[in-house]
């Protein structure tokens, strides 16, 4: 589980260097479907309840990873 979670990290909240990409969370999250569609096994990851500190961005209501998510225990976000 260690090892596909490092994967979509790198995939999507690193730069080609693996170097952590910055900015707020909230602009560097991705959709649920788009990391199903790429990673299928993610479909089994659990989907975490409203975080409200999450609203005031740029996101409408969804479900998405996050890039601070656990990797040892990895969750998509509804909000």
């Amino acid at each position: 589980m260690e090892k596909l979670s490092e994967k979509i990290l790198n995939k999507y909240f690193c730069d080609e260097y693996g170097n952590r990409l910055s900015g707020h969370p909230d602009n560097l999250c991705v959709s649920r479907d788009i990391v199903v569609s790429d990673f299928p096994e993610t479909a089994i990851w659990s989907i975490e309840g409203e975080h409200t500190d999450r609203f005031g961005y740029v996101l409408k209501n969804g479900v998405y990873l996050f890039p601070d998510f656990n990797i040892h225990n990895p969750s998509f976000t509804a909000i």
